[in-house]
């Protein structure tokens, strides 16, 4: 989601696909490190000059951040563009996004526990009733 005027804004999976900001993230994913851009504009690494998208929002800075799973693997990723005050994200902001990122990483690990867990007791409660039946109708 984007805050774009005080309203959430849903991107259109083409404004995905075509994003230099999605084109960042897919880094952190390959490099499996932190991405700081304190400069878009002066990062020779995305194009020159500075970023700016269809609707007009120009990308200055960029922290991005992989999310690992309890097994260390990639699962996602977060983002934060433009600090709000205008700097560069600085280690500060770093360590903060880590910290959401590890945390994240657990959010989204313990409810696919979650979700298995409840799957498996489904599963358990079809198979109980199969038994019960069978234990029932043979009588």
């Amino acid at each position: 989601f984007e805050l774009c005027g005080g309203q959430i804004r849903i991107p259109t999976a083409a404004e995905f696909t075509n994003s230099k900001n999605t084109y960042i993230a897919r880094c952190t994913v390959v490099d499996g490190e932190p991405l700081n851009i304190e400069d878009f504009s002066k990062d020779g690494r995305f194009g020159t000059g500075p970023f700016t998208d269809e609707q007009n929002f120009t990308t200055k800075s960029v922290l991005c951040m992989p999310i690992h799973n309890s097994n260390h693997a990639i699962i996602g990723v977060t983002q934060l563009i433009n600090k709000v005050n205008g700097q560069p994200f600085d280690d500060n902001d770093e360590h903060l996004l880590e910290a959401f990122s590890i945390f994240t990483g657990l959010g989204i690990h313990n409810c696919q526990m979650y979700e298995n867990a409840c799957q498996l007791m489904a599963k358990q409660s079809v198979a109980l009733e199969v038994l019960s039946y069978h234990a029932t109708a043979s009588k």
